[in-house]
């Protein structure tokens, strides 16, 4: 069965961001999706003053997966008040378009109230 939750362990956290190629920083958290011990995917993400910043995800090629996993991420910071959604220059931006979560490429804006709709995977 696959589990996607908030990354609590420091360690790990930081390891997602190295294997990312990014650096880590206070403000900075992560989700995983596991199925038994085996890791299937995450979503690293920045939350501050401004909202949430997506920053990866993966796999980029398991739309289904994918979409699971960034809206867990949404949702841990929806539950946190947060009501601003980014993507960083060098997250996947056509993954997200794939996803039909872009509600403003100029602006790298996500839309939060794609949290209450069906998957735009392509699956059924």
């Amino acid at each position: 069965m696959i589990e996607v939750h908030p990354v609590s362990d420091l360690e790990t956290c930081m390891a997602l961001y190295r294997e990312a190629d990014l650096d880590f920083a206070a403000g900075d958290f992560a989700v995983a999706a596991y199925d038994g011990a085996e890791r299937l995917g995450y979503c690293l993400f920045t939350l501050d003053e401004k909202g949430i910043t997506v920053c990866a995800l993966e796999p980029q090629t398991d739309l289904p997966l994918a979409d699971g996993i960034l809206r867990s991420a949404l949702f841990v910071a929806s539950q946190r008040g947060i009501r601003d959604a980014f993507y960083s220059i060098d997250a996947p931006e056509a993954l997200f378009v794939a996803l039909e979560f872009v509600s403003d490429a100029k602006e790298k804006r996500l839309n939060l109230g794609k949290l209450t709709e069906g998957c735009a995977c392509g699956q059924s």
